[in-house]
């Protein structure tokens, strides 16, 4: 079997990745679809740690995480890998050219006023279940976006 190609999204957070790998898992054939994959055995996430590296120009590192990443997605047995994640875009980008030569791209793109209404109303149940379990936690007023 020839090497996956893998597929990677660029995207802001709360631009829509995790739709893309549910649609995608739905309606795709020998394709491993990951949203934001943390817990995924073997699969390196590129959240944390490889976002201070690439911010501090540590190439080394990062190739050699995606070489990690590449073996990973090898093990998939699929002739594709899709992974949504705004991550990429923070952290891949100073290595993956080089590491993933047959690199496809997807490029999400989502008004900013709505991205920002996501996040809004994410803090605001994430916080309104904060609260609930007994800690304490900032609640945004979604009142900033009435109208939008």
């Amino acid at each position: 079997m020839s090497e996956p190609i893998p597929i990677f999204a660029l995207a802001s957070g709360r631009s829509g990745t995790l739709h893309l790998a549910r649609l995608m898992a739905l309606n795709t054939v020998d394709c491993a679809c990951r949203h934001e994959p943390y817990f995924d055995r073997g699969n390196p996430t590129l959240f944390g740690p490889p976002i201070d590296w690439a911010a501090a120009g540590d190439v080394a590192r990062i190739r050699a995480l995606l070489t990690d990443k590449r073996a990973a997605i090898a093990r998939y047995g699929t002739g594709h890998y899709l992974e949504t994640s705004h991550a990429f875009l923070k952290s891949a980008y100073t290595a993956a050219a080089e590491v993933f030569p047959n690199l496809r791209l997807i490029h999400l793109i989502r008004d900013p006023l709505k991205v920002a209404q996501s996040e809004a109303n994410r803090e605001a149940w994430c916080g309104a279940c904060a609260c609930r379990a007994g800690t304490t936690a900032a609640v945004t007023d979604k009142r900033i976006f009435a109208g939008r």
